[in-house]
C-alpha cells in the first residue's frame, strides 16, 4: 500500500504489524514512512526516533528521523 500512495491502508498493515510485534524497529520504521510522504513528518519523527531508541544501530531509523527533521526544519538536528 505504501508504495501505491495508499497511506491510510499502509498505517493499518503497519499497525497490525507492530500489534503482533511491538518492538520491531523495522515495522516502526516502515509505520513512520506513510506519515513522511502525508506531510506528517511529527508522527514520522516519532516513529523512526522511538525505533532509534529501541537499536542505536538501526540506520533507517536514524535516517528517517534525518529526513523528518529536515522537514519540519530542524536542519541542525537533521545534520547532527
Amino acid at each position: 500500500h505504501l508504495y501505491r500512495s495508499n497511506y491510510d491502508m499502509a498505517l493499518r498493515d503497519f499497525d497490525a504489524a507492530l500489534a503482533i510485534d511491538p518492538g520491531d524497529t523495522t515495522e516502526m520504521v516502515n509505520h513512520g514512512l506513510p506519515h513522511l510522504h502525508s506531510d506528517n513528518a511529527g508522527a514520522a519523527l516519532t516513529d523512526f526516533l522511538q525505533a532509534a531508541r529501541i537499536d542505536s544501530s538501526d540506520a533507517a531509523a536514524h535516517y528517517g528521523a534525518a529526513q523528518a527533521m529536515a522537514t519540519l526544519g530542524d536542519t541542525r538536528g537533521a545534520i547532527d
